[in-house]
């Protein structure tokens, strides 16, 4: 039962990445000494130092790490309310709130600043709640992932009208329709 827990909790941070536009390299369930699973994607923060640069720029690099970091949370909890222990995310909290600290300063914006990312974080796992459940779903199967069957899970996961024109409008190489295997070029929709 964890192991699904786990599985949701990844798939919903690899999910939040992937919408905000952070390019996602590997996924695992497989635990190790320290955490019960990983996504790792790019680090939206590289080459930015928060404590000397107060730019637009890096506040918006520093929100999509805290809403991924507390995208896992809000898909482990939607899969299943009574699975949540507070400890289960404990190192994606610190991350979230050592971010929003460095970018608020005190502690009254910190904790409204988190409360804001976390309702968007719950926003984007509820928008997209299938590739959640495709991504759990695959990395239950398999248990790791490369980026590129990530990227190929949530898009054959996607539905609706404008990836059905997409399709038949002869873009089937940038969407692969939801049967299908190929992965396609990996482009996100817009």
């Amino acid at each position: 039962m964890r192991i699904r827990w786990t599985a949701f909790h990844e798939a919903g941070q690899v999910v939040a990445a992937w919408r905000i536009e952070i390019p996602l390299e590997t996924a695992t369930i497989a635990p190790t000494k320290t955490m019960a699973g990983s996504p790792l994607s790019k680090n939206p923060l590289r080459g930015v130092i928060l404590d000397y640069e107060d730019s637009d720029r890096a506040r918006l690099l520093a929100e999509k790490a805290i809403i991924v970091a507390l995208a896992g949370q809000a898909a482990q909890r939607r899969y299943n309310p009574r699975s949540w222990r507070s400890y289960h995310g404990d190192d994606d909290r610190k991350i979230a709130v050592d971010l929003a600290l460095r970018l608020n300063g005190s502690s009254e914006a910190t904790s409204a600043y988190i409360k804001w990312l976390e309702i968007r974080a719950h926003d984007i796992i509820k928008q997209r709640w299938r590739q959640v459940e495709a991504v759990a779903n695959a990395l239950l199967e398999k248990g790791t992932l490369s980026g590129e069957e990530l990227r190929a899970v949530i898009l054959a996961s996607l539905t609706g009208p404008l990836i059905e024109a997409i399709r038949t409008a002869g873009g089937a190489d940038v969407i692969p329709s939801p049967k299908s295997k190929s992965s396609g070029t990996g482009q996100r929709p817009t």
